[in-house]
């Protein structure tokens, strides 16, 4: 373990706090209830992933300087238009920072996606990744299923497919 880590978990534990309570606080991880997100719209509005419970939820956290977020959106968009009638939302959340929200809206030109900004997102239980672009895949019940880690380039279609596929498939699939 790292320095900085067994400090940060002495202090942590030192203070009582238990490991659920401090692991609530990292980022979200496969079987983890989705953490919350009301997040603006390029129209103005905003979306509430809670209001997204009892569909399947695609969340991608992309940004338009990002080459790899970029070369994912037709993937993603793809899938949007194929599975939207089984219950299935994509919702790219766009990492840019507010002046440059101009280019994450002309990248999404022409895309069939749920768009959404990170900047101004209150409450937004997946800020500061470490990389992008990064994918979670949310169950109908908000529970995250699975987790396509930033640094391996674009998401694959079929790894995708089949990770969404038992979701859609039932209410309530075995994983």
């Amino acid at each position: 373990m790292p320095y900085f880590t067994r400090r940060l978990w002495i202090a942590v534990a030192a203070a009582g706090y238990a490991t659920a309570a401090f692991s609530a606080t990292l980022s979200p991880h496969v079987g983890d209830p989705a953490p919350a997100l009301v997040a603006p719209t390029p129209d103005g509005r905003s979306i509430d992933l809670l209001t997204l419970r009892g569909q399947v939820v695609v969340l991608n956290v992309w940004a338009s300087w990002c080459p790899p977020c970029r070369a994912e959106m037709p993937v993603l968009s793809h899938l949007q238009e194929e599975h939207a009638r089984d219950g299935l939302v994509v919702l790219a959340l766009s990492a840019d920072r507010h002046r440059d929200r101009g280019d994450a809206i002309a990248a999404l030109k022409g895309l069939t996606l749920t768009a959404a900004f990170m900047d101004g997102a209150k409450p937004n239980g997946y800020a500061n990744p470490e990389a992008l672009p990064i994918t979670y895949v949310i169950d109908r019940e908000g529970i995250i299923r699975a987790i396509f880690p930033p640094g391996g380039g674009a998401i694959d279609a079929r790894a995708l497919e089949a990770a969404i596929a038992p979701w859609l498939t039932a209410a309530n699939p075995t994983p």
